[in-house]
């Protein structure tokens, strides 16, 4: 049987057992036809339990959409659902910042401890939390299926999905202006507060932010232009109000193009390190093969016999083949005999 067809059965055996293979007590992923060697032992995996892996997944799908393809508990199936961790990774900074801006602009959103959409954001940060905690593929299901979450888990994901942007939209409002409905009094100023109050205590899902807040300044501007002198004030004072009030919006513009920069740079950022990442996992690939490789010639046995003399230049050139391509650490032995 030649050494394909051994690690041929072997992987199919370990397969249909559902084993994983350790070697020197590490795990190794997805070993192919041509990498086993004999320091790997096949062992019984760890797996969690039936109702943890039917609650991991249902909220897999639910928060980060992966795992729809999952029916069977298996070690392979654990390993491919803790990829969820991934987009932890990348979800990760826009739920740290949501939950940074609504907190700085609590107040004038109206925002407490019991808020549906502060309380959505810092429920995503803690699960984050514990994720990145967790060593391996095992103890992401874990944690997914243990975690203490809110029963409606579709407003939570659009939480995490959406993060990013209304973190940014946050950053990039005109607070100069919107900080002023509090105070400016009138029917006109409440009716916009209490609209713009409204939508922040809901979930992204129910009600979106972004364009709540553009109304909010939009009815500040409106506000304090249309506004009339008080007694005794004369054309200066609503000339100064006005010009505030423009130099809060262009202030205001400054900082969400700035933001809308940050982001952009953000962006490229995340997309050279998901390269990086990528050819860092094409060269980790492609050293496991050449030490698979390696492996298999050091394992290797040749022999060649020999009847003419000039059969010698085959034998020499088959060992400048070899030698042109020499195995890390090792020796090419030659031994010859008379039969």
């Amino acid at each position: 049987m030649t050494r394909d067809a051994e690690d041929l059965l072997i992987l199919a055996w370990a397969a249909m057992s559902d084993r994983i293979f350790k070697r020197l007590g590490s795990l190794v992923p997805d070993p192919s036809i041509g990498s086993l060697v004999p320091e790997m032992v096949l062992h019984e995996p760890i797996l969690p339990t039936q109702e943890e892996w039917d609650t991991a997944v249902a909220r897999a799908k639910e928060l980060f959409g992966v795992g729809s393809n999952e029916y069977h508990l298996s070690s392979a199936a654990v390993e491919r659902l803790g990829q969820y961790g991934s987009k932890v990774k990348e979800y990760g900074p826009g739920v740290s910042r949501l939950v940074a801006a609504l907190s700085e602009h609590a107040s004038t959103l109206g925002l407490d401890e019991t808020s549906s959409r502060l309380v959505s954001s810092r429920r995503a940060q803690d699960l984050f939390t514990a994720v990145n905690r967790a060593q391996s593929a095992l103890e992401w299901v874990q944690v997914l299926a243990e975690f203490d979450l809110p029963a409606e888990l579709p407003a939570l994901g659009k939480t995490i999905a959406s993060a990013a942007a209304v973190a940014a939209s946050i950053d990039g409002a005109q607070w100069t202006l919107i900080d002023q409905l509090p105070t400016l009094g009138g029917d006109a100023a409440a009716e916009a507060l209490a609209a713009l109050r409204t939508t922040a205590a809901h979930d992204e899902m129910h009600d979106s932010l972004r364009p709540a807040l553009v109304a909010a300044s939009e009815a500040v501007t409106r506000i304090l232009v249309a506004r009339k002198p008080a007694a005794g004030e004369g054309e200066e004072a609503q000339r100064k109000a006005q010009e505030a009030a423009a130099e809060a919006k262009l202030r205001a513009e400054e900082q969400a193009r700035l933001v809308e920069e940050q982001q952009k740079r953000i962006a490229e950022q995340q997309a050279a390190l998901a390269e990086q990442q990528a050819q860092l996992q094409k060269e980790q690939a492609e050293l496991a093969l050449r030490e698979a490789e390696a492996q298999r010639r050091v394992q290797e046995t040749h022999t060649l016999q020999l009847k003419l003399a000039a059969q010698v230049n085959d034998l020499a050139q088959k060992l400048v083949e070899e030698l042109q391509t020499p195995v890390e650490g090792k020796s090419l032995r030659v031994d010859w005999r008379w039969e």
